[in-house]
């Protein structure tokens, strides 16, 4: 989708709406606050949000996972190839920004998502520059993978990683035609009939028209299609870096869609509450008012003392939030809250799975050697050898 069909699908859908209070509600007030722009004019001022998020947090989680082991570092760098791949398919240079913080940051998201075990189908909120989708791809668990995004240049982006990854399994709900009924024509056809040379000289051949019934993988939403969200139910919903950013009307719709969506026994989970200006404990009140609450709130987990380990601090690179609906079983099989901070249940199953506490060490991997072995698988999958590097 490019700028121009995505202004004129978000036109149309605005007035259907015909609600200024319910356009405005999902306009981005956050980057309006600091003057982060979102409209983009084409598809190559896009280059620009490839690195604009989790700037200089490659180091503070490489710290939070205590480092990498060999399979690991394989999964981030196979990841960053194929960014580097979508960059030269879509922009065509050779000069290629690699997002190491950002690359990092949806990669440990994308590793805590595979701790939760029922994650079948996904709904995310607000993906930024969708570099999450280059490791969600990989997880075969993940069978439907939903997308929801309300600024431009973010959703043009998305469209664009998500179509290189996925292919024909990705649906673009900002599509005019996508699910809509056939609604102009001219009864071409039809006349034709009467008169063939319509056209010109000789007999009208009718177009051949194949109709496929897409059953894709990804879909993407914009701020104009949210009704057809609300048809599914998810395992997860994720709100990666963006709790804070919300305007009051936005996070109270957003609580009641997460409400409505998230099966009994579905996880709301968020790594990074975001950088805007509403306190944390707003948005916190605005999912528990819809009957979501906290299951796992905080920037450390202490773990207790074993007979065969001594207590210790894991320091977590940014807030973590995990929540879940109050019908969901597994909150009555861990002890009642006592009310301090962090929340966390370090007996809890799930919990331990999310956030690695019982993963073996790994080694601390530094940016110049993701960014060596990027560039060596890079060449070595275009057919290029590795040497050809020194002279770069």
């Amino acid at each position: 989708m490019d700028t121009a069909s995505y202004r004129l699908a978000e036109r149309s859908g605005a007035r259907d709406i015909n609600s200024v209070r319910q356009s405005m509600m999902h306009h981005p007030v956050a980057f309006a606050e600091y003057g982060f722009p979102v409209r983009v004019e084409c598809h190559e001022d896009l280059r620009a949000y490839l690195d604009v998020m989790h700037e200089s947090r490659f180091d503070a989680m490489m710290t939070e996972m205590d480092g990498l082991h060999d399979d690991e570092l394989d999964e981030l760098v196979d990841g960053l190839v194929r960014y580097c791949q979508f960059c030269l398919a879509t922009f065509g240079t050779r000069e290629i920004v690699l997002p190491l913080s950002g690359m990092m940051m949806q990669y440990a998201a994308a590793k805590k998502l595979k701790g939760i075990p029922e994650r079948a189908r996904v709904l995310e909120i607000g993906s930024g520059s969708g570099l999450i989708s280059f490791f969600v791809s990989q997880d075969k668990a993940i069978e439907q993978y939903h997308q929801i995004e309300c600024a431009e240049a973010f959703y043009l982006l998305q469209t664009h990683i998500n179509r290189y990854v996925y292919g024909h399994g990705f649906l673009d709900h900002a599509h005019a035609s996508v699910g809509a009924p056939k609604t102009a024509g001219i009864g071409l056809e039809e006349l034709s009939a009467i008169r063939p040379d319509i056209l010109g000289a000789g007999v009208y051949e009718k177009e051949i028209r194949i109709e496929y019934t897409a059953r894709p993988r990804v879909e993407q939403f914009p701020w104009w299609r949210l009704e057809r969200v609300l048809e599914n139910q998810y395992d997860v919903v994720m709100s990666n870096a963006n709790l804070t950013e919300f305007s009051p009307e936005a996070m109270r719709y957003y609580s009641a869609l997460i409400a409505k969506v998230l099966k009994p026994t579905g996880v709301f989970f968020a790594q990074c509450t975001g950088g805007g200006s509403n306190p944390i404990q707003t948005a916190l009140k605005d999912l528990m008012a819809a009957r979501i609450v906290p299951f796992m709130f905080g920037g450390y987990i202490d773990q207790p003392a074993s007979p065969t380990r001594a207590a210790s601090r894991k320091s977590l690179a940014v807030q973590n939030v995990m929540m879940m609906p109050i019908a969901n079983p597994l909150l009555a099989t861990v002890a009642p809250h006592n009310g301090g901070l962090p929340l966390v249940h370090t007996q809890d199953a799930m919990t331990r799975a999310v956030f690695g506490l019982d993963r073996p060490a790994g080694v601390k991997r530094t940016r110049e050697e993701v960014t060596e072995r990027v560039k060596e698988r890079l060449h070595a999958r275009a057919g290029r050898p590795a040497a050809s590097l020194a002279a770069e």
